[in-house]
């Protein structure tokens, strides 16, 4: 199943969930970026609490003709299926890599890639008292 497909179909599961629980984190992980996405990426609740809403998510629709586009959707809470970033163990199980690309005035910009596939998300966050996803661009093919 293509990356796309399974975005989609995990949006859509993501739609029937229920709310996040209640106590989930309000307290920023870490000023510095480095820091908050260790700790984002392995937890679910930092990551509900540090999105922020609408989620936009872009993606490639690939039964466009005459080549695959961009189309981009927003998400409220209440569709997004977490977690949104998979954590360390099921990034090494899958050989997929984080690179953070250079931060600028507040924003920063996280790609999780995989070696020799067209496969690249990157993670659009952006820095008010404490970092929020603000975008998710999936790029694979």
């Amino acid at each position: 199943m293509s990356r796309l497909r399974y975005l989609v179909v995990s949006f859509a599961i993501g739609a029937c969930a229920s709310p996040p629980a209640l106590g989930t984190p309000s307290e920023c992980p870490s000023q510095d970026f480095s820091e908050f996405i260790e700790a984002f990426a392995e937890s679910t609740e930092i990551q509900r609490a540090f999105t922020s809403y609408p989620l936009e998510i872009q993606q490639l629709d690939l039964k466009a003709e005459p080549e695959p586009r961009p189309f981009t959707r927003s998400l409220e809470r209440h569709q997004v299926e977490f977690p949104v970033l998979p954590g360390q163990s099921e990034r090494k199980a899958k050989s997929l890599e984080l690179r953070v690309n250079p931060l600028a005035s507040g924003h920063a910009e996280l790609v999780l890639w995989k070696r020799d596939t067209d496969y690249q998300v990157s993670y659009f966050f952006r820095k008010n008292a404490c970092w929020e996803l603000e975008r998710i661009e999936d790029g694979a093919l």
